[in-house]
C-alpha cells in the first residue's frame, strides 16, 4: 500500500512537472537585450539566418521565406555581406549585398551604369518618427513608430517600423540587434519571424 501511494504521488508530480513545463511555452518573453549587439539595426555575420512564414490573406498557401547571410566581400573599402535568398522551394542565391554604417542597414545597388552604382539606405538607424529615406527603387520610406512590441511565438520585439510610401499599406519592422521581425504587404500578405540563428 505505502509503495502504491508512493508511486501514485511520483506520477503526480511527474505530470504536474510535465502541465508546467507546457505552459510555459505558451508564455510571452522578451528576447534578452543584454544579449543583442544593438549598435546595428541588423547583426551582420556568415551563418546568421532569419526565417518568416509569409501567410497569405488570399487563397494561397502560406511559404517560407529564408534570408542567409552566406559569405562577405570588401566594396569602396567597406566590409560587406552577402545576402542569400529563398522563397518557399526557391533558390534565389544572393539577393542583396547589405552592410551597417552610419546611418543605418544599406544595400549595394550596382546600377550597371559606370560612377551610378552606390549604397542605398534600406533601414534607418537610429531613427525617429517621421524620419523619411529614399530607398531601393528610389521609393520613400518613412520611420512610422520606434517602440512597437510585436509578439510572435512566445517572444517580444522591441521594433522600429518601417512604411514604403509608394506602397499602400506596406510596412517593415526590424529590432535592433535582431533584424528583420516582420513584413506587411498591403493586406495582402505577412510575414513574421518564426526562427534565427544569430552569431
Amino acid at each position: 500500500m505505502m509503495q502504491t501511494t508512493r508511486n501514485l504521488m511520483l506520477a503526480i508530480f511527474i505530470l504536474s512537472l510535465l502541465v508546467s513545463c507546457a505552459n510555459d511555452e505558451h508564455q510571452t518573453t522578451k528576447v534578452d537585450p543584454l544579449t543583442l549587439d544593438t549598435s546595428v539595426i541588423m547583426p551582420l555575420a556568415v551563418g546568421n539566418y532569419w526565417k518568416l512564414l509569409k501567410d497569405y490573406n488570399i487563397d494561397q498557401d502560406d511559404i517560407i521565406r529564408t534570408y542567409t547571410i552566406t559569405g562577405d566581400t570588401v566594396i569602396n573599402d567597406q566590409l560587406c555581406y552577402l545576402h542569400h535568398y529563398q522563397y518557399g522551394p526557391i533558390n534565389h542565391g544572393v539577393s542583396a549585398i547589405l552592410t551597417n554604417m552610419d546611418g543605418g542597414l544599406y544595400q549595394w545597388w550596382d546600377t550597371g551604369v559606370p560612377g551610378e552604382s552606390g549604397f542605398t539606405l534600406i533601414a534607418k538607424y537610429p531613427a525617429e518618427v517621421g524620419d523619411q529615406f529614399i530607398g531601393i527603387t528610389s521609393n520613400i520610406y518613412e520611420v512610422v513608430s520606434v517602440d512597437t512590441l510585436l509578439t510572435i511565438g512566445n517572444k517580444t520585439y522591441n521594433c522600429i517600423g518601417y512604411q514604403n510610401l509608394a506602397a499602400n499599406q506596406s510596412f517593415m519592422y526590424y529590432a535592433p540587434g535582431m533584424g528583420i521581425v516582420k513584413m506587411e504587404n498591403g493586406g495582402i500578405s505577412t510575414s513574421e519571424l518564426f526562427e534565427f540563428q544569430i552569431e
